[in-house]
């Protein structure tokens, strides 16, 4: 392919941005913000390269360290490639970027239908997670001996966690903090299964979760129904875990489509109050 007129080196041209300036109280967090939010929504297209630090930093109204501090944190969630004398290059998020864009890809989605296609497809990939760990932990379980079963000390801490989460959701708190709870029994959870992958995957959705106020929202609009949930997940785990996880997929499937119908404003399935 020939180089592009305006750039004789055959670098790739670099992009004309229109990114706004930022409040002088908001740092390196709302320069991040801003430059994302341009490359997620295609502003600032793949292979376009940024325009100068000096420039780049006068339209956003910081000064050059905190722009490179923001910088550097979009290498890192792979957005963008630094090179010697080449400046800084957009990259494809779809390729490169990890599940922590996925709050701000969800916040650039002008289209209502694509937007709740999305989040659908997050509350899929939840289930799916749920169901490997019910069954890695079910695995688990089914293993232990006699003796290690009567002294119950692998479900103790699910137990403790479940426990505090019950007394969460009859205090009414705010959706963060049961999402935190929650956390807490997706963890002791993970605990079980002794795995040093799932945790690591198990951080990623629930950093993402958590960085959704409005799906929090929606998934603890009835938090004694989560706690109902718990509490028969538990209750398959110490009866007969085998079967566990395809149970447990299947009701977390009606409660989705119940925090869907919640979500996006369409009259759904009333919850059954099964299920985590």
């Amino acid at each position: 392919m020939a180089p592009q007129k305006d750039d004789p080196q055959g670098e790739a041209p670099q992009v004309k941005t229109a990114v706004r300036g930022i409040d002088r109280k908001s740092t390196v967090d709302a320069s991040a913000d801003v430059l994302r939010r341009a490359i997620l929504s295609g502003e600032m297209a793949p292979g376009a390269r940024l325009p100068p630090e000096r420039e780049l930093a006068e339209q956003l109204g910081v000064n050059r360290m905190t722009l490179r501090s923001a910088l550097a944190r979009l290498a890192l969630e792979g957005l963008l490639s630094a090179r010697q004398g080449s400046g800084h290059t957009v990259k494809d998020f779809r390729h490169f970027g990890g599940p922590g864009l996925v709050p701000a890809v969800l916040e650039v989605l002008d289209d209502a239908r694509l937007r709740e296609a999305a989040v659908r497809d997050l509350l899929a990939t939840r289930r799916l997670f749920a169901r490997l760990i019910f069954e890695r932990a079910a695995v688990a379980i089914d293993r232990m001996s006699a003796v290690e079963r009567a002294k119950g000390g692998s479900l103790d801490r699910l137990r403790i966690a479940i426990g505090r989460f019950q007394l969460l959701c009859q205090a009414g708190v705010l959706p963060e903090e049961l999402a935190l709870a929650d956390g807490a029994i997706v963890e002791a959870l993970v605990g079980v299964t002794r795995s040093p992958v799932l945790p690591l995957f198990m951080n990623s959705m629930l950093q993402v979760l958590g960085a959704m106020p409005e799906l929090l929202a929606a998934i603890y609009s009835e938090p004694r129904g989560n706690a109902a949930g718990w509490a028969t997940a538990l209750a398959w785990l110490e009866a007969d875990p085998r079967p566990a996880g395809a149970m447990l997929e299947q009701t977390l499937e009606r409660r989705d489509e119940v925090t869907m119908a919640r979500m996006f404003g369409r009259a759904g399935k009333k919850s059954t109050g099964g299920g985590p």
